[in-house]
């Protein structure tokens, strides 16, 4: 039940980071030019960019309508937070992540969670989820 528990907590650690990031970007972004330092797997790139004389580096993947090819170099427009201007992206900020379905998705992965966690606490309790083991077998 362990490794179980694992999968669907690393799951939704990095939902709700998303949503917490589009939340700032959506709260108070502003635009700013960057610079690609790196192309990274799945559209995904590596950029650089300077709020206050400050440089800040992100990953984000590249909006394909907007950036069909992105090249080491390139100049970009990026969102970044103005509150929080290490949180960036280039893609438009769109709170929360994935719409009702994403709150969805959340609200199921969390009842999931619970009732792992509930198993590993409490095998045999009323919350535990059936394993087919038997007491003695525990």
């Amino acid at each position: 039940m362990l490794i179980p528990a694992l999968i669907v907590a690393s799951f939704l650690f990095s939902f709700i980071r998303a949503d917490w990031i589009n939340f700032w970007l959506t709260t108070d972004f502003r635009k700013t030019q960057s610079t690609i330092v790196n192309q990274l797997s799945h559209g995904v790139v590596a950029y650089t960019y300077v709020v206050n004389n400050k440089e800040y580096s992100g990953q984000s993947q590249r909006d394909p309508s907007r950036y069909p090819v992105a090249n080491i170099g390139d100049k970009t427009t990026v969102n970044y937070s103005l509150s929080h201007p290490w949180l960036s992206s280039l893609q438009e900020p769109v709170f929360p992540a994935g719409g009702f379905w994403g709150i969805f998705v959340l609200i199921v992965g969390l009842m999931i969670e619970s009732l792992v966690v509930a198993t590993i606490i409490n095998p045999t309790g009323r919350w535990a989820l059936k394993t087919g083991l038997k007491e003695s077998d525990q």
